[in-house]
């Protein structure tokens, strides 16, 4: 199978917290695969990474990348959770990926005072274009923060948003050696996908300064990476 996902990119293990989602379920379930640097997701089924490759089918987002694999290895992540574990499990990846993701979209693309970092995306690029490239990327993110309804708010605003929803987060995870416990579960994959976006890029948003803040936050990525050999290129 081949996982095609975002490279590395901004100390972290790729650019895309979906991407790490997925490689990370990989792992966790142990299926072999081979990890495909993109960075073209217009080629993706849904125009959009990661999508895995298994024996010519494509099968779009992390979710059902997850699920693909669920059914084939007959293996379930979730499968120790209660029935309320398994509640929260769905409301912290709602939190993760349809609020606190497009809050750190904004700092990252966005707001003028940090989005000249997203110019490493576009290195490959020449000169000329590139400038054109990265303007057309920050109009579009944008737009998409804007429709979400994150980018209707200020940028204080959003920033307290962000570090409610990472609050919540080191408040579930607790003294735990896991989200959800002393056993890793799905919701891990996500959770760490998203912190490592906000935390590990060398751009000191308010975000990122409020949940470095957090000793469990920090105990916590580290021993994902430590269990399943997932440490970034660089720290």
């Amino acid at each position: 199978m081949e996982l095609i996902i975002f490279p590395p990119a901004l100390n972290c293990p790729s650019a895309s917290p979906y991407s790490m989602k997925a490689e990370l379920l990989l792992r966790m379930a142990k299926v072999d695969y081979k990890a495909v640097r993109g960075s073209n997701p217009g080629k993706g089924p849904n125009g959009k990474l990661p999508y895995l490759i298994d024996d010519g089918k494509e099968i779009a987002d992390s979710y059902f990348i997850y699920q693909h694999i669920k059914q084939k290895f007959n293996v379930d992540l979730d499968g120790h959770l209660t029935g309320q574990q398994l509640a929260t499990s769905l409301a912290f990846t709602r939190l993760c990926e349809d609020h606190l993701y497009w809050c750190n979209v904004y700092a990252r693309w966005v707001d003028p005072e940090f989005n000249h970092h997203v110019e490493v995306f576009f290195k490959p690029i020449p000169w000329g274009i590139r400038q054109i490239v990265t303007k057309k990327s920050r109009k579009s993110a944008t737009s998409a923060v804007y429709h979400h309804g994150i980018g209707r708010h200020s940028k204080e605003k959003i920033y307290q948003l962000g570090c409610d929803d990472i609050s919540a987060i080191a408040a579930q995870l607790g003294e735990d050696e896991f989200f959800l416990g002393d056993r890793v579960s799905s919701v891990d994959a996500i959770i760490y996908g998203v912190l490592a976006s906000v935390i590990y890029p060398d751009i000191d948003t308010p975000m990122r300064v409020f949940a470095k803040e957090f000793e469990n936050i920090r105990a916590y990525l580290g021993r994902i990476e430590d269990e399943f050999d997932y440490a970034p290129p660089l720290k």
